[in-house]
């Protein structure tokens, strides 16, 4: 069995951070528990992964990673993927995209997420191309 080692990523620090600066129901500082709950995880395992810097939120759960957390998706989206891919795959593939992003803040809800569920999309063929050349090569 491999084990993963934590580390402390930009997100992982970020969700913990404010998580703890959180209250849950009962005015008591948020636990992990509190804030799977909240974003709609069935387990709180996931968040205990993503703060330990073990895994990151999909995509397609990032509006209600927003929600619960108060942190703009935006945010979310730009520390994710600064963490998930090479420096120079950002610059040049996704040059204007955060910038976008930010203002998508200002869009109705619906509008915004709908915007975020085709970027999602896009990430994720991406996704799919790096592991296929992978496994060619």
């Amino acid at each position: 069995m491999v084990r993963l080692k934590p580390h402390n990523t930009t997100l992982a620090l970020l969700i913990k951070e404010r998580r703890t600066l959180l209250k849950n129901d009962k005015g008591k500082p948020m636990t992990q528990e509190d804030l799977s709950r909240k974003i709609g995880f069935g387990s709180v395992s996931y968040i205990c992964m993503v703060e330990s810097g073990l895994r990151w939120f999909e995509m397609e759960t990032l509006p209600a990673v927003s929600r619960a957390t108060g942190i703009p998706v935006p945010q979310l989206v730009k520390v994710i993927i600064e963490e998930r891919w090479p420096k120079e795959k950002i610059e040049t593939v996704y040059a204007g995209m955060f910038e976008t992003f930010f203002q998508l803040a200002s869009l109705q809800d619906s509008t915004r997420e709908h915007i975020i569920a085709t970027i999602a999309n896009l990430y994720e063929r991406e996704q799919q191309k790096t592991v296929t050349s992978r496994k060619r090569a």
